[in-house]
């Protein structure tokens, strides 16, 4: 009976395929690279698990041989995760992306490695984005669109972005297509994904490391990307953002033409423009150091605003989604424009409050009230906040924004209680909304570096943000709490011993 379907199977399926659509056909071509993709994780998985087990087994714990022999085993690790996250694109792309990002929680040598894959990413042949296309649309992409420029100007993890002159608006416009095959394919590979995290998370287990909850992280990643493919919360984020900032001439948000379909996304073409990371052309371009000031200020005042004001953060701010221009109004004056809008964050009111009375808290050095606000953030590791958000032991008695002195560099690495190695393992212990601010923060941090700019600055701006919100629209609790950041600052800055006599009962746990 099986041999004689075997035989009939190619005169049902063949004429089948002949007679199905092209997006039909890329659905089957996505079932085939899902098989695929798992195959190639099986033997990843396999290898690696030996790989640790072997080297961890190789030197007594704890030694300065173990530790080496683990630095240099994540390292081979991550450079074949990185081989198999190109081979199989898509999700698993992304998830080495989403690796490398996590700094502070993912293995040194998993970053560093990883990060490569923050670049743009492959993109697929113009016979397949056509395909998407007409599929959701339901006519010729030639109906649409006129010099529809076949090489994209920017590819990423699950999309590409065309330039194309739009026929209905008679305007140049950025087409963004997701790939072919990556809806259904995504389904298959989140199976196989988490399946390896879960098999992941057993062995480590095992072997003694329960510190990293593999799958937590997983069922994060996943969310934040089925997110990221609906289309729809995407040009709502941008049309929320585009809102919010409205008479805000230092930002721009690109407006979206017509409205989402399920794969495609039509936004308005921005011409000349550097990304933030373009750090000598943009002062070429605009001369410094005004044009340092004037950029880092904006992009803190947007994300601050977001954070503290709007509860609506985009929380992807690498270089090719933040661009600097010259304003279409003001030449010579340089605007911030914030592209890709599928990946945010809302934070309700109640979360936003909280948040802001934590910063609050930190920036005043109110060992107190971060206890009581932290506490219900992440329990009893309150105490790293400060560290994540303001570089700050809740201990410190440095300037605000300055790097970590000698001593509290030593004091993190010997003392059970505040370890730099465990910081990783703790975040995980914070709400997942927190670790995105975290991340968004991070972003901004980053851009400043490049332009020479303090994290000083950053945090005074971000303060007065913070105040201006906690206030309620009240000039005198705005002053008021302005006056005592202030005077807080200088004592602890010049006279420290004062400060601890003046602020005790909030400076002591």
């Amino acid at each position: 009976m099986l041999r004689y379907g075997l035989k009939l199977s190619p005169l049902v399926i063949g004429p089948w395929y002949a007679l199905s659509t092209p997006q039909q056909k890329k659905d089957v071509v996505a079932i085939g690279y899902a098989g695929a993709n798992a195959a190639r994780v099986v033997p990843f998985l396999v290898t690696s698990i030996y790989d640790y087990y072997k080297s961890l087994n190789m030197h007594p714990y704890p030694s300065e041989q173990h530790d080496k022999e683990k630095d240099q085993c994540h390292e081979r690790v991550a450079y074949k995760l990185l081989s198999l996250c190109v081979k199989n694109r898509g999700i698993y792309l992304k998830l080495g992306q989403y690796i490398g990002s996590l700094d502070t929680i993912a293995p040194r040598k998993y970053v560093e490695v990883l990060r490569v894959l923050q670049d743009e990413g492959p993109h697929v042949p113009f016979d397949d984005i056509k395909i998407v296309i007409e599929n959701d649309f339901g006519c010729k992409l030639e109906d649409l669109f006129e010099n529809f420029e076949q090489t994209p100007i920017a590819a990423a993890s699950l999309a590409q972005v065309h330039k194309a002159f739009y026929k209905k608006s008679k305007q140049p416009v950025a087409v963004k297509v997701q790939f072919p095959t990556l809806l259904l394919q995504t389904k298959y590979d989140m199976v196989v994904t988490r399946t390896t995290v879960q098999v992941i998370n057993f062995v480590a287990s095992k072997m003694g490391n329960n510190s990293i909850n593999f799958l937590q992280l997983f069922e994060n990643f996943k969310s934040s990307r089925i997110k990221e493919l609906d289309f729809t919360l995407e040009f709502k984020n941008g049309n929320d953002t585009k809102q919010h900032f409205q008479g805000d001439e230092r930002i721009y948000i690109p407006n979206y033409i017509g409205k989402p379909k399920e794969r495609v996304l039509i936004m308005e073409f921005i011409d000349d423009a550097f990304k933030i990371n373009q750090v000598d052309e943009i002062l070429n371009k605009f001369g410094k150091p005004l044009t340092q000031e004037y950029v880092c200020r904006s992009l803190i005042d947007i994300f601050a605003k977001m954070i503290f004001f709007y509860g609506v953060v985009h929380v992807d701010g690498h270089p090719g989604n933040i661009l600097v221009r010259e304003h279409p109004d003001h030449p010579g004056r340089p605007q911030v424009v914030l592209l890709d809008h599928g990946h945010y964050v809302r934070i309700d009111d109640e979360f936003r409050n909280n948040f802001s009375k934590l910063w609050y808290s930190m920036v005043t050095f109110n060992k107190k009230n971060i206890k009581e606000i932290g506490t219900q953030f992440c329990g009893t590791h309150y105490r790293y906040l400060p560290i994540l958000f303001t570089y700050r032991t809740i201990d410190s008695q440095k300037p605000l924004g300055e790097s970590f002195r000698r001593d509290e560099k030593q004091l993190l690495k010997v003392s059970n209680d505040l370890s730099l190695e465990n910081i990783g393992f703790l975040l995980q212990k914070l709400p997942w909304d927190l670790i995105l601010i975290f991340k968004a923060c991070h972003f901004v941090t980053i851009h400043n570096k490049k332009f020479g700019i303090k994290s000083r600055e950053r945090f005074f701006r971000f303060t007065d943000h913070c105040m201006i919100s906690l206030s309620n629209n009240s000039r005198m609790s705005y002053y008021k709490m302005k006056l005592s950041f202030y005077l807080k600052l200088f004592f602890l800055e010049y006279f420290p011993r004062i400060f601890r006599l003046l602020y005790t009962s909030t400076t002591s746990d």
